[in-house]
């Protein structure tokens, strides 16, 4: 291709069912102030020289206004559809924009229609990546950016019936992430156990600083923070997580500018992992969680909160809230459930001001707790 290119992601290949089934590429391009076009090339045939494409949109491609700075491509609610998850630059939003292939859009947009998903939590738009944790054939949205006001990462579940707009975020964190622009999330194995790498960046006066933190899975859409790292630099481009000593343990790799002296030439850091990381893996096989609580939405509240959880059989739950010193001050539910997903709404308007903790129990076993 000639011309200038700005902005280009290129995502792994992914089998079509197209042209034989051969693999083929997504790419976007995308300019500041202008245009997003994405296109999509099936493998046609190899040469003695190069490889040959061909382009499954028109020459129009699908294109619409606006800056776009990352996206993912997959199946993410079970129509059997490709969906396009856009990541913008927006602060405050508390949605993801996606792309979906339902034959109804304009021309331009090659049958794509511009939808939103509603995450119930401060997690937005991003940097993506799609995996399927639960193994059910449909791929679950890893992001993170930059949500009502904070920065932050997130899963998101799609919780409806196939093709429905509904999405259900999964597990979230906000807390020390600075509301500033992130530069990508990779993933990797940290102790044989799977983790997230997520890297940004945030300026305060004269200096940037470079946040390097990575995630450690401790079930199907949970996680814990397993690392935290911040430098004095002048800027961060991102990172990767692998080992490249091949020494069985885990290297970050990221390009940082530590003066603006040099700026923009970066210098290329590698940082080693010096010890264990989070929960050794002891089964290849990740066991099926039967019940989940999730944080509650909005936090911090006034008066009103809700708090949900989940179940995948008939039991007797018991929720129950507590303050600080572990004294009881409400019973949310205590009776049969069945299986499903509950939302609970707790209000404190009779309690003091303070910090509170909520607890689920299932046929009289703790299943967790969150504050």
């Amino acid at each position: 291709m000639c011309g200038q290119l700005e902005d280009v992601e290129i995502l792994d290949t992914t089998r079509f069912q197209l042209h034989n089934g051969n693999s083929g590429m997504w790419s976007l391009n995308s300019t500041s102030g202008g245009y997003t076009t994405i296109q999509l090339q099936v493998f046609n045939q190899k040469s003695e020289y190069f490889y040959s494409f061909d382009e499954v949109f028109n020459a129009n491609r699908l294109r619409f206004p606006g800056f776009t700075y990352d996206f993912s491509a997959g199946d993410i609610d079970n129509d059997g559809r490709t969906e396009l998850i856009l990541g913008n630059t927006q602060f405050g939003t508390n949605y993801i924009e996606y792309l979906d292939s339902t034959g109804l859009g304009p021309t331009i947009m090659q049958g794509y229609e511009f939808k939103e998903i509603i995450t119930n939590a401060p997690v937005s738009a991003g940097w993506n990546y799609l995996k399927d944790y639960d193994n059910d054939g449909i791929k679950e949205i890893t992001t993170c950016g930059i949500g009502n006001g904070s920065g932050s990462i997130g899963v998101v579940r799609h919780t409806g019936s196939p093709g429905e707009n509904n999405f259900t975020t999964m597990w979230w964190d906000s807390t020390d992430i600075l509301a500033s622009p992130n530069y990508g999330i990779d993933t990797g194995s940290i102790d044989n156990y799977f983790n997230i790498l997520y890297t940004y960046d945030f300026s305060s006066g004269p200096h940037f600083w470079c946040y390097i933190l990575t995630y450690n899975r401790t079930g199907v859409y949970n996680f814990q923070r397993s690392s935290y790292k911040y430098i004095d630099s002048a800027a961060t481009l991102g990172g990767l997580l692998k080992d490249i000593d091949l020494d069985g343990k885990s290297n970050v790799i990221t390009p940082i500018a530590y003066s603006r002296s040099d700026y923009p030439f970066v210098h290329l850091n590698v940082f080693e992992q010096t010890g264990t990381i989070g929960i050794n893996q002891t089964s290849s096989v990740i066991p099926r969680i039967i019940y989940l609580l999730y944080q509650n939405y909005p936090n911090p509240f006034n008066p009103e909160t809700v708090i949900s959880f989940e179940i995948s059989k008939a039991t007797i739950v018991r929720l129950q809230v507590f303050d600080i010193t572990g004294k009881e001050v409400m019973t949310l539910t205590d009776r049969q459930h069945t299986p499903g997903k509950y939302n609970i709404a707790f209000n404190g308007k009779n309690l003091n001001s303070g910090i509170y903790f909520y607890s689920l129990l299932a046929d009289n076993k703790f299943i967790g707790a969150k504050k």
